[in-house]
């Protein structure tokens, strides 16, 4: 099974580049549904075709925010906490902060 979780920077362009320990992580459909299904007053849809569209028209925010991973698959995974809170954060209209990379170290 933990083999499902390997990628690499090669494999598509929104693999774990950030290298990331994705065992806790779920399915981003999953985490999806279970959004629309706990927080009816949005009015999101659980369909496939609307957790699509909301994954192509934010998908580089949200890999950039480290809160999705596509692994070579095809599948999104969505991070335990980030993700749901990357949903509301959308809905509101509020952009997602990039994750912060560590310094670069120079040679002297």
């Amino acid at each position: 099974m933990t083999s499902l979780f390997r990628t690499t920077p090669d494999t598509c362009s929104f693999a774990n580049t950030h290298g990331f320990d994705l065992t806790d992580w779920r399915p981003a459909k999953a985490v999806w549904l279970e959004f629309s299904q706990a927080c009816p007053q949005f009015a999101v849809s659980g369909s496939e075709q609307a957790f699509s569209k909301f994954i192509r028209t934010h998908r580089d925010e949200l890999h950039a925010a480290g809160v999705v991973v596509r692994l070579s698959n095809a599948t999104w995974l969505g991070h335990p906490v980030k993700f749901r809170e990357a949903i509301l954060s959308k809905l509101a209209g509020r952009s997602l902060p990039p994750l912060r990379r560590a310094a670069a170290r120079r040679a002297a």
